[in-house]
């Protein structure tokens, strides 16, 4: 998509939100990019049509986030991160299973191996983001574990992981994914700072949990591990139960909070040149587990999205100190 077109689409979108037409959306769009360095998406996602001057001081941008990129996270160390196999590897020690290399030189015997302790495994491409590509398989579904392997070394080069057999409340809150928290942590001379916390669960009977490919997600008290907020999606809905369990996820507190904090401050300091890092945690039966690490991850849409931010303010003083 031309940056035209998504500028476009941007624009459709808060014109029949708004009610204003596309040439005075357009104009709204252009100001407050000169003037606060929103981009049309943040625009929408952050509610600044509703917006008072003081309260769009105080978002955190695109611009912004670019620059604690280029200030915290080496681009020599990032492929640690985003390389699916390379993260499993780096990191096993947090993740709690275990993890193959998937495509065509991938095993048979490996892929039986990996299935022995699990019924379930994922599929990941290699460099994936945003859930894209992502695939979940049931051994049940396969008495003939050679027909899975042939499927999965169909599919473009990535990783076969175990499934997380998650906590039981977590399987109360949605039951048919593994639901994850996303933690945002910037470490930086050795000590690690906890930037944000999202709560995301899965919907509508999917096995892939990812606010862009449709989950719901909620705000965390960063200090206690309470979710502060009702759910909400991408597509401008706001739930106060979960619509398929019921699940009422203001006031829940994330089991293993402590653990949770413990976990991503040591997984932080493994690889200090990415200073800034998204961590997905999934909470397993007996505490939590590492997902994977984003090192390029614009977590701060969801920290500031404005069916959550019931003060209409942004996280700017939290994540801004860290640009410089």
């Amino acid at each position: 998509m031309s940056r035209l077109s998504r500028i476009n689409k941007w624009v459709n979108m808060e014109s029949k939100r708004s009610g204003k037409s596309k040439a005075k959306v357009l104009s709204e769009f252009a100001h407050d990019y000169m003037t606060y360095g929103v981009n049309p998406k943040e625009y929408y996602w952050f509610g600044f049509d509703k917006k008072t001057p003081e309260q769009k001081k105080t978002f955190f941008t695109k611009k912004m986030f670019l620059k604690l990129l280029k200030r915290n996270n080496d681009p020599e160390f990032v492929q640690i991160l985003n390389d699916k196999y390379i993260f499993s590897q780096t990191f096993a020690a947090f993740t709690g299973r275990r993890v193959i290399r998937s495509g065509r030189d991938m095993e048979t015997q490996a892929l039986e191996d990996l299935l022995k302790d699990t019924q379930r495994v994922v599929y990941k491409p290699k460099d994936g983001s945003g859930g894209a590509g992502v695939q979940v398989f049931d051994k049940k579904d396969y008495p003939d574990v050679s027909v899975l392997a042939d499927e999965l070394r169909s599919l473009p080069d990535g990783v076969v992981e175990q499934w997380i057999g998650q906590h039981e409340s977590m399987s109360a809150a949605y039951p048919d994914a593994v639901n994850c928290i996303r933690v945002a942590t910037l470490y930086r001379d050795g000590v690690c700072h906890w930037l944000g916390a999202v709560f995301t669960l899965g919907r509508n009977h999917s096995k892939i949990t990812n606010s862009f490919q449709g989950a719901l997600f909620g705000l965390i008290d960063v200090e206690t591990g309470i979710v502060t907020t009702d759910l909400c999606s991408y597509s401008d809905e706001l739930f106060k139960v979960h619509p398929d369990t019921g699940f009422v996820a203001r006031g829940f507190q994330v089991p293993y909070w402590k653990e949770i904090l413990e976990l991503t401050a040591k997984a932080a300091a493994v690889v200090p040149q990415v200073g800034y890092v998204g961590w997905d945690v999934a909470i397993a039966e007996n505490g939590p587990v590492l997902i994977e690490g984003n090192s390029v991850s614009a977590g701060y849409y969801a920290y500031q999205h404005y069916m959550l931010r019931e003060d209409g303010m942004g996280s700017r003083a939290v994540w801004e100190p860290y640009t410089i």
